[in-house]
């Protein structure tokens, strides 16, 4: 979330969230991956946590990350991220697009009960 998806610029979705939050609300979906990995860790620690709760939010990460990525790919699609087209922003990609990315698929393998120690 802090890390940047841009390597050309300082841009994290951290960085999208506040500076484009007041006039793009559609930003916040961006939330959805550091509170996902919020209530897993919860969940780890404490096992309170209904499991359906906990499916829910280790599969919404998911649905939201295909949901920019065919946004992104669609052909006749005005995806553009900091003014930049696709093109550019695959040849910048930075280290947080790919931890998130990363982080979202091992969020499904997240075991659901408390883990005892």
């Amino acid at each position: 979330f802090f890390l940047p998806y841009v390597s050309s610029v300082d841009a994290s979705f951290y960085y999208i969230v506040t500076e484009f939050g007041a006039d793009k609300p559609e930003v916040y979906l961006y939330l959805i991956f550091p509170i996902s990995g919020a209530i897993l860790i919860l969940q780890g620690l404490t096992g309170a946590l209904p499991k359906v709760l906990v499916g829910i939010f280790k599969i919404l990460p998911l649905l939201v990350l295909i949901l920019l990525i065919v946004g992104a790919t669609q052909a006749d699609s005005n995806f553009s991220f900091m003014g930049n087209d696709v093109g550019t922003i695959m040849k910048n990609i930075g280290i947080g697009l790919y931890m998130t990315v990363i982080g979202t698929i091992l969020m499904l393998f997240f075991r659901t009960t408390k883990i005892k120690v």
